[in-house]
């Protein structure tokens, strides 16, 4: 759920997608592009932009029905319109997607299902103002630069992306395989720009005794690295420095990510 002094958004326990007018005092009656055998899944709403300009982007678990081919429904809205648009049916319900503030973009990616050959995602961005999606970073190129950097056995990681994280105008692609997690860079204001980011994987590998990495996020430089057991620890993406942190400064982290702390 979603709320602020204009509209209120929220999907209803018989996931149905619904956005209240506070200042009219009426329901918006959205025409739904998503198909009807999709149901909008309770908990997948995320408002992704704080300016005047809001969408809320989010994916869906869709009903299956025998006889039907799967789809789903990667849809945005825009704050008061009253339509909901899909940006793609093929972009799974658990698949990694975040929304590029500045330029009014969704990043995301997915396996494509039909091409068995390349076994890596392909990423592709879709601007709300134009209504249109490309392909980022292709399978192919991420699958062509993985294979640059093979394990001590030889074979290099597969390119399923498993998170990503935004920082400024550098995309980070997590790619976790086993005890292996590799993160990639891709710098968003320069085309072709896909690095592997070695300070932060060799730090990745140097916390194996920690335990296994459930998942990283990124803001102004700093990594937060949370292992599956409970524990944390801050990496400094300049001086490629980390430290195990406290509850207290993993708080303090997580604030400062989603624009709540001041200092």
């Amino acid at each position: 759920m979603y709320a602020d002094k204009n509209y209120l958004v929220y999907i209803s326990a018989y996931h149905s997608f619904y956005v209240y007018d506070r200042i009219n005092k009426e329901f918006i009656k959205c025409k739904n592009d998503p198909k009807v055998n999709h149901g909008f899944s309770n908990g997948c709403t995320s408002i992704l932009d704080d300016s005047d300009d809001e969408y809320v982007v989010f994916n869906t678990e869709p009903i299956r029905r025998k006889g039907e081919d799967v789809s789903y429904g990667f849809c945005v809205y825009h704050m008061g319109d009253d339509r909901i648009t899909m940006i793609d049916e093929k972009c799974e319900t658990a698949a990694p997607y975040l929304f590029w503030d500045e330029e009014q973009k969704v990043i995301y990616a997915y396996e494509d299902e039909y091409n068995d050959e390349i076994e890596a995602d392909d990423v592709w961005m879709y601007d709300c103002q134009t209504k249109k999606k490309e392909i980022l970073i292709s399978a192919e190129e991420i699958r062509d630069f993985l294979d640059k950097y093979p394990y001590s056995d030889g074979n290099a990681a597969k390119g399923y992306i498993s998170e990503m994280y935004l920082d400024g105008n550098i995309l980070y692609l997590g790619v976790y395989e086993s005890d292996d997690p590799l993160v990639l860079r891709y710098d968003l204001s320069k085309k072709g720009t896909l690095r592997m980011e070695s300070g932060l994987n060799d730090c990745l590998k140097q916390m194996e005794g920690e335990g296994d990495v459930y998942g990283i996020n990124v803001y102004e430089g700093k990594c937060l690295i949370e292992f599956m057991e409970g524990r944390y620890a801050c990496f400094d993406m300049e001086t490629e420095q980390y430290k195990m942190i406290t509850n207290e400064e993993i708080e303090k982290f997580y604030f400062q990510c989603i624009g709540w702390w001041d200092e």
